[in-house]
């Protein structure tokens, strides 16, 4: 029933719906014009349906309505150290000794994926933390030594890395107690109440924000694991390599080709990806602790000869760069 124009050359004509289909030398008539010439135009000879069909209304279906954007929590994934006989799964090169080379987590995954070293990229949780070692830090566990409150005080010996007895998740001492690493808070002085962070390190905190060390909090009667700032609430940052990226505690834990965003940055220009130190913590967040304190120990820096994880085949097996020579001073007894 649509009646439509005509382009027109001469006594030659062709249908046409508006002038843009007319070629070069054609003049374009109108629909209304065209039928005053009794011409007869249409959009389309037949329609494919008789007249008198009888039809029903139907409301289109809606689309499916797009979701709200979640934001989607990673962890931080394990490197390794390693060299031509064994390996150390390690979450930075800085926990390598001189004679180990820093595999990052996604050169494991690419490079190593025939070899035992590949189980390292699960074990993060295992990776052997470091201890504060002055009186007023309680000898807590951490993974860098700005979470000391001694080493913000003193140059003496105020850390221990890589000691066995501590880890991320919570570790049996053996005898009814627990050790597990705890962190720094970043606290914003505008915004106290809102603005905190559990951090890494120190160097993740902006400088002009304030920075607890977790020895703070032990001096409250009732502690709970709420308390601390436990691997799971630990923003970390990540390492980027062009438009993907693989969460990171540090620089140090990049390889080359790639670009450390720090976890503030990273907040602000993926807010949909949030990068923790570990997924969850292996204890309820209202679980009363009670501190306890042991005989003070000095340090072993010796090199502790390890289980060898064998490059060629076997089970991972972590090797302690360094390890305390006694039971850690600090533990959390579940009562």
């Amino acid at each position: 029933r649509v009646e439509v124009g005509a382009c027109v050359r001469d006594d030659n004509f062709v249908c046409a719906v508006s002038s843009d289909a007319c070629g070069k030398g054609e003049e374009y008539v109108g629909a209304r014009e065209l039928s005053e010439r009794n011409i007869d135009c249409r959009l389309c000879k037949d329609f494919d349906i008789p007249k008198d069909t009888t039809l029903t209304l139907a409301l289109p279906k809606r689309p499916p309505q797009p979701t709200i954007q979640k934001v989607t929590r990673y962890s931080t994934a394990a490197g390794a150290c390693v060299n031509d006989k064994e390996y150390v799964c390690a979450l930075e090169s800085a926990q390598c000794g001189d004679d180990y080379t820093f595999v990052s987590a996604r050169q494991l995954e690419f490079q190593y994926q025939n070899t035992p070293v590949i189980q390292c990229l699960d074990e993060a949780d295992a990776v052997p933390m470091g201890q504060c070692m002055q009186d007023l830090d309680n000898d807590i566990c951490t993974g860098h030594y700005s979470n000391c409150q001694g080493c913000l005080e003193t140059e003496d010996l105020c850390y221990q890395p890589n000691v066995e007895n501590c880890a991320l998740q919570p570790k049996d001492q053996g005898d009814g107690s627990i050790n597990f690493a705890t962190f720094g808070l970043c606290v914003n002085p505008a915004l106290p109440d809102t603005n905190r962070h559990c951090l890494w390190s120190r160097q993740e905190c902006p400088t002009e924000d304030n920075w607890m060390t977790p020895n703070t909090w032990l001096d409250s009667e009732k502690l709970t694991v709420n308390d601390f700032c436990t691997c799971d609430k630990v923003h970390i940052g990540a390492c980027r390599y062009n438009d993907q990226f693989i969460c990171a505690i540090s620089s140090d834990a990049c390889d080359y080709g790639s670009a450390y965003i720090g976890a503030k940055k990273l907040t602000e220009e993926l807010p949909d990806v949030d990068c923790r130190l570990c997924k969850e913590f292996d204890l309820p967040k209202d679980l009363a602790l009670t501190l306890i304190q042991r005989p003070k120990q000095e340090p072993n820096n010796v090199l502790v000869p390890p289980p060898t994880g064998d490059m060629t085949g076997g089970t991972i097996l972590l090797i302690v760069a360094a390890s305390m020579s006694a039971a850690l001073v600090l533990g959390l007894t579940i009562y």
